[in-house]
């Protein structure tokens, strides 16, 4: 059974365009995105087993313009199946937490998360946010995320593109993320270990 890992990248500046390109068509990447914050990229990138995911990283490492890559592997979790909209809007969200099991649970009762899990790597959970629009994104990634127990710190990394390969097509949206949304989700995401416990 095949596992999809999450890999986050940087990208040297002025090849982002062409960098992406070559990174969406590369074997075993099957979701992806440009985002918007402290990493450029984030795919998810589908191995068998250790060997298998050597080699897809090593691979992404090999692109014209990747300049740093880490990896997060997905131990415990669960996925919501949902279409794709134009007028989505995706992020991803970084956690740390002392009860990462409870966390889950409490991910798993809001709407817009369709996927959380348990990593491995620098943070202990990653959950995916997918919404329709810019207002519910943030809705859910500053308020409803605030709410949840067992939370030290978090990172929100907004897709400002966004695409997902299926058998028949590969199908992209673009968020547009105003500049006082990105500083109101700044402001508010990145809290301090001592304020959730």
């Amino acid at each position: 059974m095949n596992t999809r890992s999450y890999v986050l990248g940087i990208i040297e500046r002025g090849q982002v365009d062409d960098t992406m390109r070559t990174i969406k068509e590369t074997a075993g990447v099957k979701e992806g995105a440009l985002l918007v914050g402290r990493y450029d990229f984030m795919v998810r990138l589908e191995h068998s087993d250790r060997s298998s995911l050597y080699r897809g990283v090593a691979q992404l490492n090999s692109i014209l313009g990747v300049k740093d890559t880490c990896v997060h592997v997905p131990l415990e979790g669960f996925v919501r199946d949902h279409e794709i909209k134009n007028s989505d809007g995706v992020a991803f969200v970084f956690i740390k937490s002392s009860q990462p099991q409870d966390v889950i649970s409490q991910l798993k009762a809001l709407d817009h998360i369709v996927e959380a899990h348990i990593i491995s790597g620098d943070w202990d959970l990653v959950a995916t946010i997918h919404c329709d629009g810019l207002v519910n994104l943030l809705e859910t990634s500053i308020h409803q995320l605030e709410q949840i127990s067992g939370m030290l710190k978090s990172e929100t990394m907004i897709a400002s593109n966004y695409f997902r390969k299926t058998p028949d097509e590969t199908k992209q949206i673009g968020t547009y993320v105003p500049t006082y949304a990105l500083e109101r989700l700044r402001e508010r995401t990145m809290f301090s270990p001592t304020a959730r416990i």
